[in-house]
């Protein structure tokens, strides 16, 4: 429903938020954080597969973005500038897009399995559902005409497996 998709997305919002501060305040290093952002990763995971069956099952089409970036000296720049331009692009399009980030270089397994499903080395990368990838953007606009685009593909969980989530387990099907 509406109401639990509102507030499941309310609860990831605010936890990015958290994560957001204490990596400010304590580092993007820090032992606590990291642990913390593994959590977060989780969390991403259950609400992309949560709006992939509200697109199927709803007929909705929620543009779906996954942001790999890396905090490494090398391509924090890049990774910025990425981030900075998909926050303008979600500010513009509140309604129909989600973007998820994930630190490419955090070790968990969550992470590692999504690198290998969707081919992502040690540089940020962007995948806009599923079939979309990116690895630079010189502006908004490379990626804004492909949102609501009527030729885009959208996310069909039957070509697109899902990651199926239980106990923290995670199996990447295809």
């Amino acid at each position: 429903s509406k109401g639990a998709y509102s507030l499941i997305s309310q609860d990831l919002r605010f936890q990015g938020r958290i994560l957001d501060t204490l990596e400010r305040k304590l580092g993007k290093e820090n032992e606590g954080v990291l642990f913390r952002k593994k959590f977060y990763s989780l969390m991403e995971l259950e609400h992309l597969e949560f709006v992939k069956t509200i697109n199927s099952k709803c007929n909705k089409s929620i543009n779906i973005i996954l942001f790999f970036y890396s905090n490494k000296n090398e391509e924090i720049d890049t990774s910025e500038k990425l981030g900075d331009i998909l926050s303008t692009l979600y500010a513009k399009n509140p309604e129909n897009l989600l973007i998820y980030s994930f630190d490419l270089n955090l070790d968990s397994e969550i992470i590692k399995s999504l690198k290998r499903k969707y081919h992502v080395g040690n540089s940020p990368k962007i995948i806009l559902n599923e079939d979309k990838e990116f690895t630079s953007l010189s502006n908004i606009n490379e990626i804004e005409s492909l949102i609501g685009s009527s030729s885009l593909k959208m996310i069909n969980p039957l070509t697109n497996p899902p990651l199926i989530i239980n106990n923290f387990i995670i199996e990447i099907l295809k």
